[in-house]
């Protein structure tokens, strides 16, 4: 939705990768990734230590002494998303017209970037007759979309001192690199400690400043991403190698084991006959040794029968042939 508001948006640029929700008051990690206050408090609180992870790229940040609450503001996701949100209000189809704000009464038919009201031609005119609210940029709800809003608007809705809240941040403080109000100017930032200019006079360096660093960072860029690029090549060719060589290994292992397996059932057999033939002479001893020991018993049995019968007869008629069995 925003993206059909606001040209060049992404659909998933205002939503916090946390809570998967619009940004509120989005604060900006050292990585200049931003989370909605209160997710990336709930996150951090999760986290050992006063280091934090970020959650998109992973890159370990340092909280500051107050914790989150002393992160960056991002102050270009707040506008951008109150200008998504005031778009969609204020350009909704006429059954849906917007009513202005002030009166209640009518539909709006403008907006005024510095009051934040959309008003109907009434209070419009009423709007011109202070002179306080003279120089109020004031723009018909047509011309909303038009790239001469957007800049008036980026003018208009500087951000506000989170120290005092009634005064805009229309100082930049050299020292700290940090935007800055009136007062701060004399409170906290006050010379010759601290350096200070009007924001306006900063901008134009701080703007040629990152031009040259974005200028700077296009061809590392193109380096890093041809390096990840070729990175993940190897890394498909790796794994393709991988599981190459794992078949080849696997493939060498199963042949192994089959040649193993031959030499193993050739040696068991080996064994046995060589087992058996040992073997076999010793039973045919150990057999004929039980036939004479049973022959032997039964020869003494007889022998010793006859010898206490004591029969003469008896005795000579068998003595010849017990002589033989002895």
């Amino acid at each position: 939705m925003a993206a059909k508001v606001v040209k060049d948006l992404s659909e998933d640029f205002l939503i916090c990768c946390i809570c998967m929700k619009q940004f509120r008051s989005p604060k900006m990690l050292p990585c200049i990734h931003s989370f909605c206050e209160e997710c990336i408090e709930k996150y951090a609180a999760k986290q050992p230590g006063d280091e934090v992870p970020c959650p998109t790229c992973r890159q370990v940040c340092s909280l500051p002494e107050t914790g989150v609450k002393g992160l960056q503001t991002n102050f270009h996701l707040i506008n951008l998303v109150e200008r998504v949100n005031l778009l969609e209000r204020l350009t909704s189809t006429e059954e849906c017209a917007s009513v202005c704000d002030s009166c209640k009464s009518f539909d709006a038919e403008a907006f005024c970037v510095d009051c934040n009201f959309a008003i109907c031609s009434k209070c419009k005119g009423q709007h011109a007759l202070f002179p306080i609210l003279q120089s109020h940029s004031v723009i018909p709800l047509k011309q909303l979309n038009d790239p001469k809003f957007q800049q008036e608007w980026k003018t208009a809705r500087s951000p506000f001192c989170a120290l005092h809240p009634s005064e805009k941040l229309q100082f930049y403080c050299k020292t700290c690199s940090k935007l800055i109000c009136r007062d701060c100017t004399i409170v906290l930032h006050s010379k010759p400690q601290h350096e200070y200019t009007e924001a306006t006079s900063q901008f134009n360096d701080s703007k040629q400043e990152l031009n040259s660093l974005l200028e700077n960072s296009v061809p590392q860029l193109e380096k890093a991403v041809c390096y990840n690029k070729d990175g993940n090549v190897s890394v498909v060719a790796l794994n393709k190698s991988k599981e190459e060589i794992e078949i080849e290994i696997t493939n060498h292992c199963k042949e192994m084991i089959k040649e193993i397996r031959k030499i193993y059932e050739k040696q068991k057999q080996d064994m046995l006959e060589e087992i058996t033939a040992r073997i076999e002479p010793i039973e045919s001893r150990v057999q004929s040794a039980d036939d004479w020991i049973k022959r032997m018993q039964t020869t003494q049995e007889i022998t010793r029968k006859i010898i206490r019968e004591n029969n003469p007869w008896e005795l000579m008629s068998l003595s010849s042939r017990s002589y033989k069995c002895f």
